[in-house]
């Protein structure tokens, strides 16, 4: 059953790795981690033991050989005693034992700095704040929440989302208003003579936005636009002709992403770091 006592004990984990400056039970598996945790606690006492829930390791401590716990101070040489003192009390065996967290910040490793009038007490939250934790969940969704997620970081993206409706790909914000510049060229220049591709049957690249130079766009930009171009053309191929918001924003996607290995494959070759 899940108690505040969990979450002190978490506390005295973390507190002790920043004495120790490493983990202090850093278990590979169930019994690995038993194993650590009473070669330094001890093994627990009958009623102790009798409270876990988790058969298997119930038997397993039972049938442990009888183990004597190690003083906090052979671990932690280095240690203020205040704070070995206060671990002791954090990393109790039986959470019975464990310290609350009024008692904890009212321990004596705290003179000083602890000050209860600005560290009120509160009740436990509503199991019904975690009813979500009870949804299943498929693949699709958990997609969406990811997405959401992001979302939240970037509130005019996630304005259109609402707006739209419709579950549309993510962009790297930094592309968006580039990539709008391209989509609108490319439609204004639908159908025209030359406007899908150049001399030779060559892909025509997208001329630079007012206010850059042809020179000032890198060659990441060019096969981006090469990219985008290739994927509204065969939409366009498909559907008869005409490009949904859905599709555009689905070969921005595309496209932003190409842009990124391009970039990496630079990287790689020519040695830059970013």
């Amino acid at each position: 059953m899940y108690t505040p006592a969990i979450d002190i004990w978490n506390v005295g984990c973390i507190f002790a790795e920043m004495l120790l400056g490493k983990p202090l039970f850093p278990g590979k598996n169930v019994v690995h981690q038993l194993d650590l945790m009473t070669d330094f606690l001890g093994t627990p006492p009958p009623e102790s033991i009798s409270k876990i829930r988790n058969e298997k390791a119930r038997r397993y401590l039972s049938s442990m050989r009888k183990k004597q716990p190690v003083p906090f101070s052979h671990n932690f040489l280095k240690a203020d005693p205040l704070a070995l003192r206060l671990l002791e009390r954090l990393l109790a065996f039986d959470p019975k034992d464990r310290a609350s967290a009024e008692d904890a910040l009212s321990d004596p490793y705290f003179s000083g700095l602890s000050n209860s009038e600005r560290e009120p007490s509160t009740q436990p939250i509503s199991k019904l704040e975690f009813d979500f934790e009870r949804k299943k969940l498929n693949k699709d969704d958990v997609r969406e929440l990811i997405y959401r997620e992001i979302l939240e970081y970037h509130p005019q993206m996630l304005e259109e989302y609402k707006r739209g409706g419709d579950q549309l790909s993510f962009m790297y914000p930094s592309g968006v208003d580039r990539f709008k510049r391209q989509f609108a060229y490319l439609e204004e220049n639908q159908g025209k003579p030359g406007a899908g591709a150049g001399a030779g049957g060559g892909r025509k690249r997208v001329p630079a936005p007012n206010g850059e130079t042809a020179e000032g766009s890198s060659d990441v930009e060019s096969r981006a636009a090469a990219a985008v171009a290739s994927t509204l053309e065969s939409e366009e191929a498909e559907n008869g002709g005409g490009y949904s918001a859905r599709s555009l924003m689905k070969s921005a996607s595309i496209s932003g992403s190409k842009c990124i290995n391009v970039q990496s494959k630079t990287d790689k070759k020519f040695g830059h770091h970013s």
